[in-house]
């Protein structure tokens, strides 16, 4: 079940889950993991992967076509470094 506060958003490609988190924190720093007052880590960005099929739970205040920018870039860059091997 989807945090409260979060939307889903479905494609379907391969990533690599670590640079796609930096690749986020990049583009909108304040999305990094925090500490609340109580000590307690807050997850702005929570990032799935079942194959070929990604899964993001991001706030519902942003816009999705803010994230598919994102998606779209790090997987051009991906295909990039992976024919320049």
């Amino acid at each position: 079940m989807i945090e409260e506060g979060k939307k889903e958003l479905v494609y379907t490609k391969e990533v690599s889950p670590g640079k796609l988190y930096e690749e986020i924190y990049a583009s909108a720093p304040e999305l990094a993991p925090e500490l609340d007052s109580a000590g307690e880590v807050v997850v702005y960005v929570r990032i799935f992967t079942n194959g070929d099929t990604l899964k993001l739970w991001v706030p519902e205040e942003y816009d999705e076509a803010f994230f598919n920018r994102i998606v779209e870039k790090h997987l051009i860059e991906t295909e990039i470094k992976e024919g320049d091997e």
